[in-house]
């Protein structure tokens, strides 16, 4: 499902139970909302960001 999203850029999996650090880019908040509730449906969706 991650990689049929366009604005994901890089994906890695890290320690622990299905814990996964997705790299986006994106054109505005609302598309990152949208974003998050495709990929919700597959566990928890955290979202974080770096500047």
């Amino acid at each position: 499902m991650i990689q049929n999203i366009p604005e994901v850029i890089e994906c890695d999996k890290g320690t622990g139970e299905d814990c996964f650090y997705v790299r986006l880019c994106f054109e505005s908040m609302p598309k990152l909302d949208e974003i998050l509730d495709k990929v919700s449906t597959l566990g928890w969706a955290i979202p974080t960001h770096r500047w």
